[in-house]
C-alpha cells in the first residue's frame, strides 16, 4: 500500500489494490490510532526505513497491533519506507507479508533507500514547478505567497472555495505561514504549506499554500492502554488476563499454563466473558474492541 500520513490529518489511501473496503473505511473511520506508522508521522517523523520494532513498538505491543489490525487483513508482519512529501506531508510505502520478514529484506530496502529518496525528491521538485501556473491549476486549491505574505498568484480553484465557503476567508487572510505546516481551519478544511526555495525563483523565499478538504486526525492510541481498559466496566480481573492473552494469541491451553489453570477452566470463563460481551466468537471479540475506537473524539 501507499499511504499520505500529516501530523494534523486523518491518512489518506493513495495505493490500495486488493485491500478490503470494508476493512479499508474501518481505518478510515478510526482504528488508524493504533497504526505505529500514524503515531511515528504524528510526533515529526523522517525519512527512512523503519520496522514495527525501530518505530519503537515493545514486543507486546508488536503482538497485539499484528493480531488486531494485521491479522484482519490475512498479514503478519509489514515494514515501511517514509519520504518526504510537499506540504508537510509524508509518503509511506508500505509492505506486508503473511510471515515475517527476514532481516536481509530489510536491510536490502535500507540499501537502496538513498536511491529512491532522491528520486523522490528530485520527482516533488518536478513535480512543484509543474504545478505551478500550470493548465491543471484549475484542479487544485492553492496559492502562492512571497516572503512578506503577498500573494503572488492562486488557481481558480482556491478563489472558487473561498466564494462557497464564506467563513474561510477571514481565516485564510489572518493565515502566516510557516515551513512545513498544517493547519486545520474551519472544519472540513485543512492549508498544507512548503517553502519555496529555489522551486519558484519569482517568489523566493515564499510559500505554496494548498488548501484541501480534511479532518483533523484523532490522537495516537497505545494498544497497551487499549486493551487495558476493555471491557473493564463488566469483565472480572480473572476474565480480563484471558482477554489479553487472546489478544496476543495464545490458544486455551497456553493461557492455561500462563495462568495455572486447568483448560476447562479457561474455557468456562470464555463462555461467561462472551455472554457478558454478547458475542459467539473470538473474531467478534476482537471487532468488539475495535469498534469504541472508531469515529471517537
Amino acid at each position: 500500500m501507499v499511504m499520505r500520513y500529516s501530523n494534523a490529518t486523518v491518512p489518506i489511501y493513495v495505493v490500495h489494490d486488493t485491500f478490503d473496503e470494508g476493512l479499508q473505511q474501518l481505518y478510515l473511520d478510526g482504528l488508524y490510532r493504533l497504526d505505529p506508522v500514524y503515531k511515528f508521522c504524528k510526533v515529526g517523523a523522517r525519512p527512512g526505513v523503519f520496522t514495527l520494532d525501530s518505530l519503537g513498538m515493545s514486543a507486546e505491543e508488536k503482538a497485539r497491533y499484528s493480531r488486531h489490525f494485521l491479522s484482519l487483513i490475512g498479514m503478519a508482519d509489514d515494514f515501511v519506507l517514509l519520504f518526504p512529501a510537499p506540504a508537510s506531508c509524508m509518503i509511506a510505502v508500505i509492505f506486508e507479508r503473511s510471515t515475517p520478514f527476514v532481516p536481509a529484506k530489510v536491510k536490502c530496502a535500507q540499501e537502496i533507500f538513498p536511491l529512491l529518496l532522491g528520486m523522490q525528491e528530485a520527482h516533488e521538485r518536478m513535480q512543484i514547478k509543474l504545478m505551478i501556473g500550470s493548465e491543471n491549476s484549475d484542479q487544485i486549491a492553492y496559492r502562492i505567497v512571497d516572503s512578506r505574505n503577498r500573494v503572488m498568484f492562486e488557481s481558480a480553484m482556491w478563489a472558487q472555495i473561498l466564494a462557497k465557503e464564506p467563513a474561510l476567508q477571514s481565516q485564510v487572510d489572518r493565515f502566516r505561514p510557516q515551513a512545513q505546516q498544517v493547519l486545520p481551519i474551519v472544519p472540513g478544511f485543512v492549508i498544507r504549506t512548503q517553502r519555496l526555495e529555489h522551486e519558484y525563483p519569482a517568489a523566493p523565499g515564499g510559500y505554496l499554500l494548498i488548501l484541501e478538504q480534511g479532518s483533523a486526525g484523532m490522537a495516537p492510541l497505545s494498544p497497551l492502554d487499549a486493551v487495558e481498559s476493555f471491557g473493564s466496566t463488566v469483565l472480572t480481573r480473572r476474565e480480563h488476563d484471558i482477554v489479553r492473552l487472546i489478544f496476543l494469541g495464545y490458544p486455551n491451553i497456553k493461557i492455561a499454563e500462563r495462568l495455572h489453570l486447568s483448560v476447562n477452566t479457561v474455557k468456562n470463563h470464555r463462555k461467561r466473558m462472551y455472554l457478558k460481551l454478547d458475542i459467539t466468537t473470538e473474531r467478534e471479540l476482537i471487532l468488539k474492541f475495535m469498534l469504541p475506537y472508531v469515529s471517537q473524539p
